[in-house]
């Protein structure tokens, strides 16, 4: 019985000493929605990581432009307009922010897809079968 238990202790030294080291056993992967940085597509996090703000009636805020979604019909903003002029920096700023903004906006609404013809994902292989 004091074979097994020195044996014990040994065998956590040793993990003590790999974990010392940065070794570490293999941690299963999260699916991709239960990670902490997940951000749902069309969330409010999802508009705030875009830079777009959702305009309320009577807000104060004064802005170059605001867009409203066809789709939704809902009104936003950009968090930061001066930024979006950097994108088109020959044209009107109004114009540069409205531009900026119909495609934030389409990226907020629209649920990406894979489309039909798609090549299939790419699984990595033996590089050498046996």
């Amino acid at each position: 019985m004091a074979k097994v238990k020195e044996l014990a202790a040994r065998i956590e030294l040793l993990e003590a000493l790999l974990k010392r080291a940065g070794i570490e056993q293999p941690v299963e992967a999260l699916p991709p929605t239960e990670r902490p940085d997940y951000i749902p597509h069309g969330s409010p996090r999802h508009a705030q990581l875009l830079g777009l703000v959702e305009v309320v009636k009577d807000d104060p805020t004064i802005t170059l432009a605001t867009y409203a979604s066809p789709r939704t019909e809902r009104v936003f903003r950009l968090e930061d307009e001066l930024g979006a002029i950097q994108f088109y920096p020959n044209i009107d700023p109004e114009k540069a922010v409205r531009l900026v903004l119909q495609q934030r906006v389409g990226e907020l609404e629209t649920t990406p897809t894979v489309p039909e013809d798609a090549p299939p994902m790419f699984q990595p292989a033996a590089v050498y079968p046996t």
